[in-house]
């Protein structure tokens, strides 16, 4: 499960991250907490962990600059997935639903 306590001890183990003091609504790039190195790193951890893409045009301040709103716009993406049509070769839909918990 990816909650803000995650992010925060996997920013942690990352040497180029100073994150003393910082809570889930801390500005981290804009700040220079984080820096583009860490940023990517960290979106490579939260592809992993929730099994999301996250889109190129989608790496921007208004969602990834702290982690209340990294994990917002994890929750965005895994609930439009799961809202998903899936249509196969026979032109029938189906729903494709599947969860992924965020707390």
């Amino acid at each position: 499960m990816m909650d803000s306590d995650s992010l925060l001890a996997f920013l942690q183990e990352d040497p180029g991250a100073d994150i003393n003091g910082v809570d889930a609504d801390t500005p981290l790039v804009s700040s220079q907490l984080v820096d583009s190195f860490a940023l990517v790193t960290l979106m490579m951890f939260l592809e992993k962990q929730t099994g999301i893409r996250i889109a190129p045009t989608d790496v921007n301040l208004d969602y990834m600059d702290a982690i209340a709103r990294m994990l917002a716009y994890v929750e965005r993406v895994a609930l439009r997935a799961a809202a998903s049509i899936w249509r196969p070769q026979n032109g029938s839909e189906r729903r494709c639903i599947f969860m992924i918990w965020i707390s």
